[in-house]
C-alpha cells in the first residue's frame, strides 16, 4: 500500500495535509480582452470567494500580467508553476482540444525575476523552471533547481522531472530510482501524469516505483503529479503513492456522482435546467472546489484505515487496481 496522508509545515509556519488536491489557474486557452487582460483573471476574481487551502499560478502568468502576483496570503500556500505549460504545444490528459501556446517571452532568467520578486509572507511552493525547447540530463535538471532555493529561502521547492532528451516522451523511470537521493534537498518532487507513461497502469506502476525508490532513499517529499484533478485518476495515483495533484479539468468539467461530466450537465443536475450559462459556470466551479475539498477528505481516511468503501462508487476499481499495481510492481 502506497497512499500517505501527512501534515507539511511550510518554512512560513502554515501546515497543509496531503492529500492536496489544488485548484489551478493558467491563461492558456484564454483569450485576452481589449485591455490585455486574459479571461482566465476575471474566473480567478470569481474563485478566489471560494478558495481555502491550496491554489497554483503561473511564474509566467504572473510575469506578464495575466493574473494577479499576490500581495496576502490568499489561500495556505501557493504553488508557483515553471511556466513551461503556457509557452508550450503540451495538453494535459484532460484537455479536449489543442491550445496553442501563448505569446510571450519566458526565459530562466524570467522565471528567477518572479521567484525573486515573490513576497516572502506569502507561503508557496516554488516550481522548478520548465522550457520546452530545451531537455538535459536529470543531474543537470537537479543541479539547476537547487541554484532556486538561495532566491526562495522562505519557501519550499518542487522539482519538476521532465524527460532528458528531445526523442523521450516519458521520464526515465530508472535514472529517477537511481538518483533518488540527490532529490533529498527538494520538497516536492513533481511530475506530469502525461509524461508518467502511456496508460493509467504504466503511470501507477512508474509512479509507485519512484515512491518506492524516494522511501529506500530516505526522502520524504511527498510526489506531485502535475496535470492531474479529476475524481477517477487522483485516487487512482493516490494508491499508487503521489499526495499532490493539480490541474485544470475543474474549470473544464463538472464533478458531479464521482465522474467529471460536461459542465452544463453537472449545472443540470445540481442548480437545474432553467439558469443562465453563465450562473452555472460559477455555480460548477463553486461546486468543484468544495468536491475536491470532500475527496481530499476521503482519500486520507482511506489512508489511515485501508477502506475502499471512502473512496466512493467505484471503491472496486480501486480495489482491484491495487491489486493489479501490486502484482505488476512484484514483476519490477
Amino acid at each position: 500500500m502506497m497512499p500517505r496522508s501527512r501534515v507539511i509545515t511550510h518554512p512560513s509556519g502554515e501546515r497543509y495535509r496531503t492529500p492536496l488536491l489544488v485548484p489551478s489557474f493558467s491563461s492558456k486557452g484564454f483569450a485576452l480582452r481589449k485591455d490585455g487582460h486574459s479571461e482566465v483573471a476575471e474566473l480567478y476574481e470569481v474563485a478566489t470567494e471560494y478558495l481555502y487551502d491550496s491554489q497554483l499560478i503561473s511564474a509566467f502568468d504572473v510575469h506578464h500580467g495575466f493574473l494577479p502576483a499576490p500581495s496576502s496570503q490568499l489561500t495556505t500556500v501557493t504553488i508557483l508553476d515553471s511556466g513551461g505549460y503556457e509557452v508550450s504545444s503540451y495538453e494535459d490528459l484532460s484537455a479536449v482540444s489543442f491550445e496553442p501556446p501563448q505569446k510571450g517571452e519566458w526565459s530562466a532568467d524570467l522565471h528567477k525575476a518572479v521567484v525573486a520578486s515573490w513576497p516572502a509572507h506569502v507561503s508557496a511552493i516554488v516550481v522548478t523552471f520548465d522550457s520546452p525547447t530545451r531537455r538535459v540530463s536529470l543531474d543537470e535538471q537537479i543541479d539547476e533547481g537547487l541554484q532556486l532555493r538561495a532566491l526562495c529561502p522562505a519557501q519550499q521547492l518542487a522539482i519538476l522531472i521532465k524527460p532528458e532528451t528531445a526523442n523521450q516522451k516519458y521520464v526515465q523511470v530508472e535514472n529517477v530510482e537511481s538518483a533518488a537521493s540527490k532529490l533529498k534537498p527538494f520538497d516536492l518532487v513533481g511530475l506530469t501524469e502525461k509524461e508518467l507513461g502511456g496508460s493509467t497502469l504504466d503511470r501507477m506502476v512508474n509512479l509507485a516505483r519512484i515512491r518506492r525508490a524516494l522511501d529506500a532513499a530516505g526522502v520524504e517529499a511527498p510526489i506531485h503529479v502535475f496535470g492531474c484533478l479529476d475524481p477517477i485518476t487522483v485516487p487512482l495515483l493516490f494508491i499508487a503513492g503521489a499526495e499532490v495533484f493539480d490541474g485544470l479539468s475543474w474549470m473544464r468539467y463538472g464533478f458531479s456522482e464521482s465522474v467529471a461530466m460536461y459542465r452544463f450537465n453537472a449545472g443540470a443536475l445540481r442548480v437545474g435546467i432553467d439558469r443562465r450559462d453563465d450562473f452555472i459556470r460559477v455555480r460548477v466551479l463553486q461546486a468543484n472546489i468544495e468536491y475536491l475539498r470532500d475527496l481530499a477528505s476521503r482519500l486520507a481516511r482511506f489512508a489511515v484505515g485501508g477502506d475502499y468503501s471512502k473512496l466512493g462508487p467505484y471503491s472496486s476499481l480501486f480495489r482491484d487496481s491495487a491489486e493489479v499495481l501490486d502484482i505488476r510492481l512484484r514483476e519490477v
